[in-house]
């Protein structure tokens, strides 16, 4: 392109853009004091070249894409800014205050008000920064702030809520690490180093924090001898026994004594049969020997009762969630007050009959 292409290209920019109309070769020709058919021989090079082209055959010609390019990179001529222009950027470059994002839309504003134009900036991806610094702020017990700061200014925050028992000292020494290993790393490939590098390093740390914490215990108050093991269950089972059997012997003395007294009015009760029975040639083994049968069926029928009940509640939870599991101890503790409850029975009624001889008994009768 000669100069008289460029200066022919910088005429028909400029005219495009304020009149916004296509520009033809009569307007041209004024400008450049050349003849109509000079003007579209150069303006049809120009169209050749892809700098200008035209919307339909018979319009005038306007700037393309390359051609817009083309003037600002090498045609324009740059106004030269005022003082107070100039002192209203230097105040925002050299704020210091500012971070580089805040800078660049002060710069931005200043921009568009100067040339009335909208003003756009373009920058590099922010995953092609680097990582410069990783910073842990501690807000309260349970709260911190992650600062990630890039080479370019960029400044990311983030607040976290930590759960509870949470080890604050801990996390700042996480964060010393990754600022040893990944400063100067791109930002795109910070995730996939915490994952395969810096994640076992973290955890070797925990593991060796773990062993010097064992270490530092002694190992009498990690693992306590036989003997020490042996006396707290000891003492363990004594208070227990101390605190049951007591009252289990009490319930049990006192359903014997219910029981005898059951028996007595019974057998009292019944001492007429038992004369009878008496005189008809029964003595007081066999008089001892009926006492205590029906006491075992009555037994039977209560134990097989209270099985039954105790396994309906187990299944359908009838008066809420009660420990029904019978185990072989429990059956042999209910199976020996059932005995128990028989042959105190049975020594009952041969102790109120014994004090009876048949005369008294027939008189008693009467």
């Amino acid at each position: 392109m000669d100069n008289r292409q460029k200066q022919l290209l910088k005429v028909i920019v400029e005219t495009y853009v304020k009149s916004v109309k296509p520009v033809g070769s009569k307007s041209l020709c004024e400008k450049f004091n050349l003849s109509s058919a000079t003007i579209r021989n150069e303006m049809a090079i120009l169209e050749d070249l892809g700098y200008i082209e035209k919307n339909h055959i018979s319009s005038g010609r306007i700037p393309s894409e390359k051609g817009y390019r083309y003037y600002v990179e090498n045609l324009m001529e740059p106004e030269k800014l005022n003082g107070s222009e100039m002192l209203k950027l230097q105040r925002v470059v050299k704020n210091q205050d500012l971070v580089l994002s805040d800078a660049i839309t002060k710069c931005m504003e200043i921009i568009s008000d100067l040339t009335n134009y909208a003003s756009i900036v373009l920058g590099s991806s922010s995953m092609d920064n680097l990582l410069k610094q990783v910073s842990i702020i501690p807000i309260d017990e349970n709260k911190i702030v992650a600062l990630v700061c890039t080479n370019t200014g960029l400044v990311e925050n983030k607040k976290f809520v930590l759960p509870e028992g949470t080890n604050v000292k801990e996390l700042i020494k996480t964060s010393e690490i990754i600022n040893k290993m990944l400063i100067g790393t791109p930002i795109k490939d910070v995730s996939e180093r915490l994952e395969f590098e810096i994640k076992p390093i973290i955890a070797q740390e925990i593991s060796n924090y773990e062993k010097e914490v064992l270490q530092s215990i002694p190992s009498d108050s990690l693992y306590p001898d036989a003997e020490d093991i042996v006396y707290r269950s000891n003492e363990k089972y004594k208070g227990t026994l101390l605190k049951y059997v007591p009252l289990t012997v009490i319930v049990l003395v006192l359903f014997l004594i219910s029981i005898t007294g059951i028996v007595t009015i019974k057998t009292v009760r019944s001492i007429r049969y038992f004369g009878i029975m008496y005189i008809c040639g029964m003595n007081y083994t066999k008089a001892q020997f009926m006492t205590i049968l029906e006491m075992t069926f009555n037994s039977v029928l209560a134990f097989a009762f209270t099985t039954n009940l105790l396994a309906l509640q187990k299944q359908f939870k009838l008066v809420g969630k009660i420990n029904c599991n019978i185990g072989m101890l429990q059956m042999l503790f209910m199976l020996s007050v059932c005995i128990i409850i028989v042959l105190w029975s049975g020594q009952t009624t041969k102790n109120v009959l014994k004090g009876n001889t048949p005369i008294e008994i027939i008189k008693n009768m009467e």
